[in-house]
């Protein structure tokens, strides 16, 4: 069947429609580390074709996809392929493949990963006909991505590579790169770490080749969380610190906060290592240089204007916060983890403040930390106000939740805390309230 003829069938489809979001510059990836997106082409920018209606409708599916609106940017689509199906010079099908990636586009954006598939396979197929291949690079990268979405990352991969070797050959130095480093990224997702570094390596030399320096720091951030996730901490130390005297380099504050942040995250696992194996002063020392380094992210920040980066420091020093504490506790420095309870307490309590989302069941945890400090230092009547304030907040946190596992959990800790209010009763010498 001819490519004429198969994308035909997509005028018919019918698609469940959610709004998602879109990023001009397309990055459709959902791992942890800092990822990069295709750079090789915007494949909605090209021109030329005979027929003026279905350009119109392509021009106007195009705007609707900046726009955001998938639903209209794929039915003005299909009007295009409607008057574009018995053209059949060579114009007419790059508008046909381009008009099918629109398609393809707005269903991806909408999980609707079936039909973004046979969208891509299809202008895949007009662009082998007409014999364009940065067309083929660019499908065989689209149809990668579905399959990374869907977390087949076999057939991601396989994709990817075929989409690198077209690139290379057409010397789309940006593309081969780019490939490199999503290939590396599902190897990431799967946790196979050293076929990652591997993908990462030459990536980093692909784009030292061509200077691309924004990219350069992305994947050095890559080769660090790998080597992270394998707790070679120095060696990760070392690629964050040459991305980030990059990314101070060029002056850029965006790239600059986010490895600042991931190298505080970095120190953070360091200290939760070392408390694993009960060397807890070692922790704190790592814990606290952590710290430092989220509040040189806050400083950036502050001149980046983005509240979810804000957000991100702040939920990053309370776990910070909280995990020197609990070292604290168990150096049994009672009155040090009191503080540091109380400081992860205020800086949660600074995070819903700005960006209202409560996590009852973490404040009640916390809640009843600070009492069991206060206890042990014998401040009975402060440690009765925190018991108390930790069981209120149990039992709001019980009428979100509907998991009876959950919910009897969460009795226990009613029980447990009740228990605990008894005995400080006791120590007041007030047995008929205990």
């Amino acid at each position: 069947m001819s490519p004429r003829f198969c994308w035909l069938s997509l005028l018919t489809v019918s698609m469940v429609l959610t709004i998602g979001s879109f990023v001009p510059v397309v990055s459709r990836t959902n791992g942890t580390p800092l990822e990069i997106s295709k750079a090789d082409g915007n494949l909605v920018t090209q021109s030329d074709t005979e027929n003026s209606s279905a350009r119109e409708y392509f021009e106007q599916s195009r705007q609707a996809l900046n726009e955001e609106n998938y639903e209209q940017a794929s039915e003005l689509a299909k009007q295009a392929l409607n008057l574009l199906q018995q053209s059949e010079d060579e114009e007419s099908q790059v508008l046909a493949a381009r008009t099918l990636y629109v398609i393809g586009f707005s269903a991806y954006e909408q999980e609707d990963y079936s039909t973004a598939l046979d969208a891509f396979r299809d202008a895949l197929a007009i662009y082998r006909e007409v014999d364009n291949q940065l067309g083929q690079a660019d499908m065989l990268w689209e149809i990668a991505e579905v399959y990374d979405a869907q977390q087949d990352y076999e057939k991601s991969r396989e994709n990817y590579q075929l989409s690198v070797e077209l690139y290379r050959e057409l010397d789309r130095q940006s593309g081969v790169g780019n490939g490199l480093n999503r290939i590396g990224l599902t190897y990431y997702r799967q946790e196979n770490y050293e076929a990652a570094l591997s993908q990462f390596q030459e990536a980093l030399v692909v784009y030292r080749e061509v200077q691309n320096q924004l990219q350069e720091i992305t994947v050095l951030g890559n080769i660090a969380i790998s080597y992270k996730h394998q707790q070679q901490y120095d060696q990760a130390m070392m690629f964050y610190t040459e991305a980030l005297e990059l990314a101070q380099q060029i002056k850029n504050p965006d790239r600059e906060f986010k490895v600042t942040h991931q190298i505080s995250k970095l120190l953070y696992d360091q200290g939760l290592n070392y408390a694993d194996n009960n060397q807890f002063d070692n922790a704190i020392a790592l814990y606290q240089q952590a710290l430092d380094s989220v509040q040189t992210a806050f400083e950036i920040v502050r001149t980046l204007e983005e509240p979810d980066n804000d957000k991100k420091a702040l939920n990053t020093k309370r776990k910070i916060l909280q995990e020197i504490a609990w070292a604290y506790r168990q150096l049994d420095q009672y009155l040090r983890a009191t503080e540091y309870y109380r400081e992860s307490l205020k800086t949660y309590r600074q995070v819903q403040e700005r960006f209202p989302q409560p996590d009852l069941k973490w404040e009640a945890s916390m809640t009843w930390s600070v009492a069991d400090m206060l206890y042990e230092q014998k401040q009975y009547t402060q440690a009765l106000n925190y018991y108390q304030k930790a069981l209120r907040l149990y039992q709001e946190y019980k009428l979100s939740v509907d998991d009876p596992a959950k919910i009897n959990a969460i009795k226990e800790n009613e029980s447990a805390i009740l228990f605990q209010i008894g005995d400080t009763y006791k120590e007041q010498d007030k047995y008929s309230v205990s």
